[in-house]
């Protein structure tokens, strides 16, 4: 490949890089006043009126989800902060800013999972009605996130499972 082709692919690179890292979500809250995901379960319980039992049974999955939460979390900072070093140098590179970019895509894609198996696991502890709210939530993206969507990617809800 000519020079001229490879600084251009670099310069590349470098841009696509710096795109990403600004346009990196902040990652959903999971704690705060209350415990972890508080917010989230006072927004579901006005949303959708949950009964005492729903309610514990909410806490519980997402005291369960907590501790990966916050290791992927703590992934994503760090590699977030990785990247704007390599982008920060005299002269980035481009292998090490395209490596890091690709490690946080997959950290990201690792979140979006994770969302997607809480909302599966969410779901299934509602009433028919509930679940059609929360559906209509999901395709939303709920505020704050709670639906996932805003912050681990695009597209549709998955499918509910019957």
């Amino acid at each position: 490949m000519p020079m001229r082709a490879m600084g251009t692919l670099g310069a590349a690179a470098v841009l696509l890089a710096a795109v990403a890292a600004g346009a990196q979500p902040a990652p959903p809250p999971t704690g705060g006043p209350g415990g972890p995901g508080r917010g989230m379960l006072q927004r579901m319980e006005r949303a959708l009126n949950l009964t005492g039992d729903q309610q514990a049974a909410v806490q519980k999955l997402l005291d369960q989800q907590k501790p990966q939460m916050d290791a992927l979390h703590q992934q994503m900072q760090d590699n977030r902060q990785k990247l704007e070093a390599a982008l920060s140098a005299d002269s980035p590179d481009p292998a090490t800013v395209g490596t890091l970019t690709i490690e946080q895509r997959k950290l990201m894609q690792q979140g979006k999972t994770l969302h997607d198996q809480l909302a599966q696991s969410l779901r299934a502890l509602l009433t028919p009605d509930q679940q059609t709210k929360f559906d209509a939530l999901q395709s939303l993206g709920g505020p704050g996130g709670w639906g996932g969507r805003g912050h681990w990617g695009d597209g549709p809800p998955p499918a509910p499972q019957q």
